[in-house]
């Protein structure tokens, strides 16, 4: 019963966190241009480069605690979105400042319209694909590839006679740990996207903790 009610929950939060993701970016992009129309020109990036630089040190750490704390790793890594979320958010209130900047009376001519409903519909078109991406939670966005390198640069097959790197992680040829890793489906986890690479790194941990798959 409970597991039919995370389920259930799960289904619920992942088809809305999409979503709100979007909303918290229009708000914040909205607040970002008010900032700068109101002849604030500081602090709008002052706050977006800190919430950069926190989203980097943030990803930095996760990487440290690989390969040895793939759980508390993975937390840290998710943390990273931000960056991206945040670089989305800038270039939308860039949008909102130019299309506020741009504005024309409706006696306008019907040339100089066209021309800035085109650069809005351009700037539009590029933040949808260059930055949303980020915030999808599917195996196959961009997030859950960028995970999967990382978790690949910190957990390897362990090879006769190679000379084990630092800060690597090495299992058994064909052992779970390998294979929670680098088998696109295996223990109930299928690709990279968030539940699959959550359900990864807690059984990671497991195994690790075992010692079951150390060559």
């Amino acid at each position: 019963m409970m597991g039919r009610i995370k389920e259930e929950l799960g289904d619920l939060t992942g088809s809305v966190s999409a979503p709100v993701r979007a909303l918290v970016i229009s708000l914040v992009s909205v607040w970002l241009a008010t900032r700068w129309l109101k002849g604030d020109h500081t602090s709008p990036f002052v706050i977006a480069g800190v919430i950069i630089f926190v989203a980097y040190v943030l990803d930095l750490l996760g990487r440290f605690c690989l390969p040895d704390s793939p759980r508390v790793g993975l937390a840290f890594i998710e943390l990273w979105i931000f960056a991206p979320l945040m670089l989305a958010a800038v270039a939308s209130g860039i949008a909102v400042v130019i299309a506020v900047k741009l504005s024309v009376a409706d006696n306008a001519p019907v040339e100089r319209k066209q021309t800035i409903g085109a650069i809005t519909t351009a700037i539009t078109t590029f933040l949808a694909s260059g930055f949303i991406s980020w915030m999808g939670d599917k195996d196959d966005s961009r997030i859950a590839k960028r995970i999967q390198r990382i978790f690949f640069s910190k957990y390897k097959r362990a090879i006769s006679g190679s000379t084990p790197a630092q800060g690597v992680k090495y299992f058994r040829a064909g052992s779970r740990g390998e294979r929670l890793v680098y088998s696109n489906e295996f223990a109930g986890a299928e690709g990279w996207g968030r539940d699959a690479r959550l359900l990864r790194a807690r059984e990671l941990a497991k195994e690790i903790a075992s010692g079951a798959s150390n060559p």
